[in-house]
């Protein structure tokens, strides 16, 4: 499964969300207003931007993944999606949040991880960012029977009616070249 294609982020047009690497540290910017709400399921992502080489190391061939551990305690290991390079050597990628992230609110503890073998040395690769934390926020409580408020007013009728065909109006489809010799 192309996961690129189920998750389509547009990060060249969210640079404000972006968290950067520094090192080995994630800087989460304080203005930044991701919220992610307990029971959220693919849609929110969290971007990362960091520097393409590490260690003389190109991670472009190298898997980027997440390590978390949600606020259950239950740990996970993610793989990151959407990576792209821009010109300045910069790659940027996004952790799509899913459920298991979402389990409950609380503190979210997680790392980058980027792993991969080395051809050329014939070892694997191993790095990993400082841990930093992200706080899932309680939503509604799930436990709770919610009834359908149905709008009793009538105003809504019409869309639940099939809808007439409209004849088609001789004047909206100018004659053929043939009709008008």
């Amino acid at each position: 499964i192309n996961t690129d294609e189920i998750f389509p982020v547009k990060i060249k047009e969210n640079k404000d969300l972006i968290f950067k690497i520094v090192d080995k540290e994630i800087k989460i910017n304080d203005d930044n207003n991701k919220v992610i709400i307990v029971g959220d399921n693919n849609s929110q992502f969290i971007l990362f931007s960091m520097n393409r080489y590490i260690d003389d190391i190109d991670i472009d061939t190298k898997e980027i993944r997440v390590k978390y551990i949600n606020a259950l305690k239950a740990g996970y290991t993610i793989k990151t999606i959407n990576k792209t390079i821009s010109d300045d050597d910069i790659i940027e990628f996004a952790w799509p949040i899913t459920k298991n992230v979402t389990v409950a609110a609380g503190k979210i503890s997680f790392v980058i991880e980027i792993v991969g073998k080395e051809e050329d040395l014939c070892q694997c690769y191993y790095w990993s960012s400082l841990p930093a934390s992200l706080e899932v926020q309680k939503g509604l409580d799930p436990n709770i029977e919610f009834i359908v408020d149905e709008c009793d007013c009538g105003c809504l009728d019409i869309f639940d009616e099939p809808g007439e065909e409209i004849p088609e109006n001789p004047d909206d489809n100018p004659p053929s070249t043939e009709e008008v010799k």
